[in-house]
């Protein structure tokens, strides 16, 4: 069959993203940390400042269950893209399928999938203080990170209707006033794989400065089809990010950001195996007559402005443009015969506002207080072409629209919290968030294998959402914590959905349309305790968390591909979840760092039969993608070569248990658990100027899944091992 792609997305600006490369402090600060004395290590790790409650604060202070990495930390791990933070972080857990759209981000058992325009992500992904209004704007490489933190559990208070079951924040690095320099890095592995990346800062007199940043990816496919002679899992990407800082003194500063992403792949493509969820026939060798096509192009504006106003108080406004127009293509049947191919294209388009005011950090009583509205268009248009060998012979060869939509969606929110700190010590923290949000949705199903129509409808929610937490200060950088916390996600619409409507549509009530074209809002209720500190003289940083949460009407979307072709189905599905998560890291010697973590997790699917668009069928399941243990170890030496050079070692070990694809916990779709080792090694200039290294990621060739399409008959395999060397400059 032939390409069914649309106009292809420019590419006049790679000619830019070659000649920019990596992040100035990529080099310079971790070079920095190797010439610390032991003293200045344990300082180091009593100083990591979070931003978890929109506020800079110390991360031993926060009460609240955060994993933070700086971009020196990421690159340490060779983690140089969002897939990849599930394997450092517990309680997180991401699938994919190698699709740019489709990464499926799992927090504490409550999965957000972005393939679902129709209700909100369950986890807010911000990106310098924006929530992404759709996660498809985020699956792309890491560039110029400041700090990366994952926040886990219910965050509806500061963050909104969309951070049910957490938070992810993404800070860049703001330009350097006065600085002129920059970083360049080059990256080859097996596959072909060629990675640069970069960033410049220059100053603009005494009051400016503007840093420029881009990155270029290419890597050959690794699912071989011997039909067509190509591969499959492609990546051809590239980034270009810039940034604004004006300081004209005084108390305030304005920030302008921008980026631009574009990608164009054979991507997305599940290899069949036989039987259905055997791991074991995995090949990465498909044949099938249909070339996969994806491509996406993401851009984003940003405008941050923050001031002093009276004795220390901060007033942050933040006003953000963004979007993404994504396309994609794939074989449905995945056999060398011309019988189906759909797609879609999805354009979204969103604009936010935010503005909060902030008391001083070191008053006894601390708050923040905030308004926020977002206004978000998101239009998927969704299509199959049946091929010469479909078996109901009027559609061969024809190209139908599946499913058309337009959603709008606005909310418009006030929120505040404040910490009271009660006796020495002892503090207690508060906060409330009051949000109204309006959705509309102009639906046109046209499947030709379920009735069409075509129909609108709008809701309404109105959430109350808040939180309670008890912090005492056991000894100096040590706290535990005790904390409630009430989420709300609002309601949704069943989009894409094949709906059986039985009756004329034009028969039915305003009412019977929108609990036809509906689901219920999510609303979860979580308790937390856990301890955060720096111990032995702080080399040794430990926290451990317990929770316990109830999701009442939890959003789920489902593949049905037990008819002719796929449908798609979304409904409310009660769950609860309750775990244990630890992190720790000790500077055992001089030279060596070693810690690790484990996240244990338990879910269940309840019955909810009070909601009409619920299944209980799967009633004391497993909840979809939950693995019940996740381990990292790691072990990382720096150790002085001469008085120029230093070699740094790192090994990291990680295990994730076996997962269920769906509610079903059907066995074909029942991944295995798998275990990965990693290993670095590389050699520096002790002043910064310059390292090159080596790496293996995947040591032993594991092969598992990270994916299943219908109910395991075809399964998404990893990349396998992957070996490579890297040089970086600083200049």
């Amino acid at each position: 069959m032939m390409s069914l792609r649309p106009k292809s997305v420019s590419s006049n600006m790679r000619w830019a993203v070659v000649t920019l490369l990596s992040t100035s402090c990529l080099i310079a600060q971790p070079a920095a940390a190797q010439n610390m004395a032991p003293a200045d290590q344990e300082l180091k790790q009593s100083v990591i400042v979070v931003t978890a409650q929109k506020r800079e604060e110390l991360l031993t202070e926060v009460p609240v269950a955060v994993s933070a990495f700086s971009g020196e930390d990421l690159d340490d791990r060779g983690i140089s893209a969002f897939d990849a933070l599930a394997t450092v972080t517990p309680g997180l857990f991401l699938t994919t399928s190698e699709s740019v759209r489709a990464s499926r981000i799992n927090i504490r058992g409550i999965t957000s999938t972005p393939t679902t325009p129709g209700f909100e992500p369950g986890i807010t992904i911000n990106i310098d203080g924006v929530s992404q209004g759709r996660a498809t704007t985020v699956n792309n490489e890491f560039l110029d990170i400041e700090t990366i933190e994952v926040l886990r559990g219910p965050q509806n208070t500061l963050y909104g209707r969309s951070s049910v079951a957490g938070v992810i924040n993404i800070t860049t690095k703001k330009p350097v006033i006065g600085e002129l320099g920059g970083d360049v890095s080059l990256s080859y592995s097996n596959y072909d794989e060629i990675l640069t990346r970069g960033v410049l800062n220059v100053p603009l007199g005494d009051k400016a400065a503007l840093r420029l940043g881009a990155y270029y990816k290419d890597r050959e496919g690794f699912l071989e089809n011997t039909l067509l002679g190509v591969k499959h899992n492609n990546i051809d990407r590239y980034g270009v990010r810039g940034s604004l800082l004006i300081d004209p003194g005084g108390d305030f500063e304005l920030i302008l950001r921008g980026s631009y992403t574009e990608d164009e792949s054979v991507g997305n493509t599940y290899e069949p195996v036989s039987p259905a969820g055997n791991e074991g026939a995995i090949d990465r060798r498909i044949a099938q007559d249909f070339r996969d096509e994806q491509t996406r192009e993401t851009y984003d504006f940003s405008a941050t402005f923050e001031g002093e106003i009276g004795s220390g108080y901060t007033l942050t406004s933040i006003t953000s443009f963004s979007g993404f127009d994504f396309y994609a293509a794939n074989d449905q049947d995945r056999s060398p015969a011309d019988f189906l191919v759909s797609g879609i294209t999805e354009k979204q388009d969103q604009f936010s506002h935010e503005v909060r005011l902030t008391s001083p950090g070191d008053a006894p009583f601390r708050w923040i207080v905030g308004l926020y509205y977002f206004d978000q268009k998101v239009e998927p248009d969704a299509f199959a072409a049946f091929g010469t060998a479909f078996p109901v012979a009027p559609f061969r060869g024809v190209r139908a629209t599946a499913y058309r939509a337009q959603i709008d969606v606005k909310e418009y929110a006030i929120f505040g919290q404040g910490d009271f700190d009660l006796s020495d010590g002892l503090t207690l923290t508060a906060g409330l968030r009051y949000g109204r949000t309006e959705k509309d949705i102009l639906y046109d199903q046209r499947n030709p294998f379920v009735p069409t129509f075509v129909a609108e409808t709008s809701l309404d929610d109105n959430a109350l959402t808040g939180t309670v937490k008890l912090a005492y200060e056991i000894a100096p950088d040590s706290i535990i914590y005790a904390s409630y916390s009430r989420g709300e996600k609002s309601g949704g619409f069943n989009a894409p959905g094949d709906l059986n409507v039985t009756a004329p549509i034009s028969s039915l009530t305003d009412e019977q349309v929108r609990r036809l074209l509906s689901v219920a809002p999510e609303k979860v209720d979580s308790y937390e305790a856990g301890l955060r500190g720096l111990f032995l003289d702080n080399r040794l940083t430990v926290t451990l968390t317990g929770f316990y949460a109830e999701y009442r009407d939890r959003q789920v979307f489902e593949l049905d591909f037990s008819g002719i072709i796929p449908s798609n189905r979304s409904l409310n599905r009660n769950t609860e979840a309750f775990g244990a998560e630890l992190e720790a890291r000790l500077s055992a010697t001089d030279f060596l760092d070693i810690g690790g973590s484990y996240g244990f997790l338990d879910t269940t699917v309840k019955s909810n039969t009070g909601n009409p668009v619920t299944d209980n069928t799967f009633d004391g399941n497993d909840a979809e993608r939950s693995p019940r243990h996740q381990v990292t170890l790691f072990a990382e030496s720096n150790v002085p070569v001469t008085d120029d050079l230093e070699a740094r070692l790192r090994a990291d070990f990680s295990h994730i248990s076996s997962w269920y694809d769906e509610d079903n916990n059907l066995p074909a779709a029942q991944a295995d658990a798998h275990t990965l080792v990693n290993f670095r090694a590389g050699l520096s200039s002790r002043g910064g100027g310059w390292t090159i290294s080596g790496y293996v990621d995947n040591i032993f060739d594991e092969t598992y899944v990270t994916d299943f399409l219908n109910n395991g008959a075809a399964v998404a395999p990893n990349l396998g091992r992957r070996y490579g060397v890297r040089v970086d400059f600083t200049f």
